[in-house]
């Protein structure tokens, strides 16, 4: 399935794997792992991919925690989506087909079922829950990741302005869970906190992003 590792971030646009694709394939090839899942959810889900674009418009709009939808929201957002970015009118069959993939990579357990982010209703409709905050380790890999891609040459950005990229949102992170990761990135020597006085900084010292997926894997 290359374009499903492809929109997980596991290899590239050479088909070969990326360093998140090798330590997936050496310590967690079943992709069972929850740590795994959640990288593969950032990568769909990221605004620069390499997910398919529509991903990031579902998550971004209805992701959040009580969100309640039904496939025909997701064929008319979808369908809306590609029209306005592709000037494509698919059929509805085939944007069907595509809201049933979205659906089934969140609901089934061979897909990213374990995160717990989505559960289908009674009444045929789906709810975003509420998951366990993701480890801190997959975090800061994504987090490298986002920086190089929205801050690429800037050693610092306002605390605000992550707060408000939308990367806290893709973990279904608050504030305080924001904080939590950020600490822990701090102690491992990955970041700088500058609170003495607003706006208050977040300073990037490190770029590395093995030691963050040996940390995530238990092999450091």
């Amino acid at each position: 399935m290359p374009r499903y590792a492809l929109g997980c971030g596991f290899i590239n646009s050479h088909y070969m794997l990326s360093i998140s694709g090798k330590y997936a394939l050496t310590h967690d090839n079943l992709l069972d792992q929850t740590g795994t899942q959640w990288l593969m959810h950032y990568h769909l889900s990221a605004p620069h991919g390499p997910g398919a674009p529509f991903w990031h418009e579902v998550v971004s709009k209805r992701f959040y925690p009580g969100s309640v939808f039904s496939a025909d929201d997701l064929v008319e957002q979808i369908g809306n989506f590609i029209w306005q970015t592709e000037n494509k009118i698919l059929s509805e069959r085939a944007v069907r087909s595509t809201a049933t993939v979205f659906v089934g990579t969140y609901t089934k357990p061979e897909g990213l079922g374990k995160l717990r982010l989505l559960e289908a209703t009674d009444s045929g409709r789906y709810r975003v829950r509420e998951p366990a905050l993701a480890p801190a380790w997959a975090i800061g890999y994504a987090l490298l990741d986002f920086w190089e891609t929205h801050y690429s040459g800037r050693l610092s950005i306002g605390l605000d302005t992550l707060q408000e990229s939308g990367f806290p949102g893709l973990f279904f992170m608050g504030k305080a869970d924001l904080d939590e990761v950020l600490q822990v990135l701090q102690e491992a020597g990955y970041l700088e906190l500058h609170r003495t006085a607003p706006p208050y900084q977040v300073v990037l010292l490190r770029q590395d992003q093995e030691f963050l997926l040996q940390k995530l894997y238990g092999t450091n």
